[in-house]
């Protein structure tokens, strides 16, 4: 479960350098890419993302909020305008029998295009809201990373954000991590499984 709760699966990174290491660095990293809310009076846009705090998705990130202890944490926030196609698909079939009677003619790929951008921006104004937030923990102390995630699509947009913001290079943890990490000495096979001799002088 995430750190607040909510049944999503957990990721882990192994976090191998970062542009951004201070708290008032991490955080202005934060600050500078914030979540900002949908102007739902433009109907511009159907999407807005960006940096909340863990336990207020609604009030400005600082270090007392970012910070607990040696963690860094934070919830990457998503907002997003619902215009059912169905809905959509109608009022372009009414409009293009509007058309048609009208103009005597059906409209061209241009005015039907441009059409259904008007009918998008205005449906975006009246349409439902969904808001989810994703949690994020940075543990600095053992530089790993852990996110939150419900798809790839959601899990690769963060990453990305977390690579932008704050210069982090990141790389999985999970089976074959150590290997991959440079430490394989570690794990590699000993001689006698391929049935070397090993003496006090050592491997014959």
């Amino acid at each position: 479960m995430p750190l607040l709760g909510g049944p999503v699966s957990l990721y882990r990174y192994r976090v191998l350098e970062a542009r951004a290491r201070s708290p008032r660095a991490v955080t202005q990293a934060f600050q500078d890419d914030a979540f900002v809310p949908l102007d739902r009076e433009s109907g511009e846009l159907d999407r807005a993302s960006g940096w909340v705090a863990l336990h207020d998705p609604d009030v400005r990130l600082t270090p007392s909020l970012v910070f607990l202890g040696d963690d860094a944490v934070v919830s990457w926030r998503v907002d997003e305008a619902r215009v059912p196609p169905a809905l959509v698909r109608a009022e372009l079939k009414a409009w293009r029998a509007s058309f048609e009677e009208a103009k005597g003619r059906p409209p061209t790929r241009r005015e039907a295009s441009e059409e259904k951008e008007l009918r998008l921006r205005q449906l975006r104004k009246q349409a439902f809201v969904t808001s989810k937030t994703y949690d994020v923990r940075w543990r600095m102390d053992v530089d790993e990373l852990q996110i939150w995630a419900v798809s790839s699509r959601i899990l690769e947009e963060i990453a990305v954000a977390l690579e932008e913001d704050l210069g982090l290079v990141l790389r999985p943890l999970g089976p074959g991590a150590r290997w991959a990490d440079g430490r394989s000495a570690e794990i590699s096979p000993t001689p006698s499984l391929f049935g070397a001799e090993v003496s006090s002088a050592g491997i014959q």
